[in-house]
């Protein structure tokens, strides 16, 4: 009985530690739980903070005098969009291929800014937060593009590793950024449709964190891409952009609109306007003024200069400097704080023009989409008669200059806005370019890209060149590396120089995908 009894006690006291052990390991397991979720807590802030600085610092729209040397005073001067009445105390800038080591220095200091976040976000937001990652990809792609093209090569793929690596020239470059897109679609794609979906509550585009616009968006640079490389590497770039379209997706559509940053802070174009820094550029003038097209008055104002008051007024690239000429022709037309557009919807319209125009599957016709291009467009800014403007016959007009006669020149083409008017492929070809040169207007950056690969829009030359490698009346083909790049690593530098450009690193020199022009 006894025994009987110390059993049943010892068996009593078990159950009572066991019950009590399964008490403390579900407080143990609901603490942890907890304890994990606010980790995780932690780290999506963490993780989100990078997604606003990755946003503005694209083309660092917070300071406008660093937009200003990193983009303005070369890319948007040598895309033939505008020029700056403005000296600055020089006999001669960018603008008249006198290059300014300093000022383009910037175009790697700016991308390099993002390059480096990246690094960060990667180390922190994967596997948990991948979807803030691939858009952060996206945003890493628009800041890197515009440098890799200018320069020619760089160290991409071992960015932040250190400062002796690898360069990379633009073919690996892009396939490196293929592989990004890739990822980016491929993973915002497996959000969709999830509870995950959408989680980017701080994004300040204007596509306010949609996933399936982010995959559009990524779409379309893709096959701004494989456009890019279409004369280099035709199948590989048929490829690519057959992807584009086969994916669920696709690209932008009208109905998406264009993707933007929108932010409180003052528009770098405002900005130099406002300075007095920056002008219409003559081959605006010239060709939309010609084509009565109703998108320059968006673009730019009316002169105020007393001999050309109330018209759209520009200056010729390259004009021979004079102080204060010019400073009262047309300035970009921008609100203080209007969002800075970085890619259009129209955009992706006309690399489907092109595309389909070389038989690859589209989906449609090259006149579908470069008429509907036009459309969206005209939607983006809210006008009318875009039927009209498609249909219509006019022509490039002649530029005359009020200050120097000199400067003055034919209209460089006759191509049309009516895709009826064109009689063969080239000219469809150029009808494509120059329509999408206007729609992306003001990324000068891929519109200084795109015309050294295809020549379009007929532009006119500089009037005397300042620069030994680029001979009046040939156009530069690319900026040297700066110093605060090759100072990084000079042996490395010079390696690439001599595998990359044969020796010349200089504006002369053509990149890897301008092999025609």
């Amino acid at each position: 009985m006894k025994k009987q009894t110390k059993y049943t006690l010892i068996t009593l006291m078990m159950v009572a530690i066991l019950f009590g052990c399964n008490d403390v390991m579900e407080d143990m397991q609901t603490s942890d739980k907890a304890l994990n979720e606010e980790l995780l807590k932690a780290d999506a802030l963490n993780v989100k903070s990078f997604i606003p600085s990755l946003s503005t610092n694209v083309n660092n729209i917070t300071t406008s005098w660093q937009y200003q040397v990193e983009q303005n005073l070369n890319a948007d001067h040598f895309s033939g969009y505008m020029m700056s009445a403005n000296p600055f105390g020089l006999p001669g800038t960018n603008a008249h291929y006198n290059i300014n080591d300093g000022w383009n220095g910037w175009i790697y200091t700016v991308a390099s800014t993002n390059l480096t976040q990246m690094v960060a976000l990667k180390r922190e937001a994967l596997p948990e937060y991948s979807d803030y990652y691939s858009y952060g990809l996206l945003l890493k792609i628009l800041s890197a593009l515009p440098m890799v093209d200018a320069f020619g090569a760089f160290p991409y793929k071992d960015f932040g590793t250190g400062t002796d690596v690898q360069w990379d020239n633009l073919e690996t470059i892009y396939d490196e950024m293929f592989s990004e897109l890739d990822f980016a679609i491929d993973t915002l794609s497996s959000y969709v449709g999830t509870e995950r979906a959408n989680r980017i509550s701080n994004d300040v585009s204007s596509y306010s964190g949609d996933y399936i616009k982010f995959i559009k968006l990524a779409n379309t640079l893709k096959l701004r891409l494989a456009m890019r490389i279409s004369d280099v590497a035709p199948s590989k770039a048929q490829t690519l952009a057959e992807e584009v379209i086969a994916d669920e997706y696709g690209t932008l559509t009208a109905d998406d609109g264009e993707f933007s940053i929108v932010t409180s802070y003052n528009h770098p174009l405002w900005q130099l306007a406002a300075w007095g820094d920056i002008q219409m550029g003559a081959d605006v003038e010239s060709i939309l003024g010609g084509y009565q097209d109703p998108r320059l008055g968006e673009f730019f104002s009316a002169a105020a200069d007393e001999e050309v008051a109330g018209e759209y007024k520009g200056i010729r690239q390259g004009a021979p400097p004079i102080q204060g000429a010019y400073v009262g022709f047309s300035k970009p037309n921008f609100a203080q704080t209007a969002p800075m557009v970085l890619v259009t919807a129209a955009e992706a319209y006309f690399l489907k023009a092109e595309a389909a125009l070389y038989g690859w599957n589209m989906g449609g016709t090259a006149q579908e989409f470069y008429e509907e291009g036009i459309k969206t467009s005209f939607a983006q800014y809210g006008l009318e008669d875009a039927d009209d403007y498609i249909k219509s016959h006019l022509t490039p007009k002649s530029y005359t200059d009020p200050k120097n006669a000199s400067n003055a020149f034919a209209a460089m083409t006759t191509v049309t806005p009516s895709w009826e008017d064109a009689t063969a492929d080239e000219e469809r070809l150029e009808k494509i370019i120059t329509q999408k040169w206007i729609a992306i207007f003001p990324d000068g950056a891929e519109a200084w890209a795109e015309f050294r690969r295809t020549g379009y829009p007929k532009l006119k030359p500089i009037p005397a060149s300042q620069n030994a490698n680029i001979p009046t009346g040939q156009f530069i083909k690319k900026l040297p590396v700066p110093s605060n790049v090759t100072s990084v690593s000079p042996t490395r530098y010079q390696e690439a120089k001599d595998n990359f450009f044969g020796g010349n690193d200089n504006a002369g020199t053509s990149v890897w995908w301008d092999v025609e022009n």
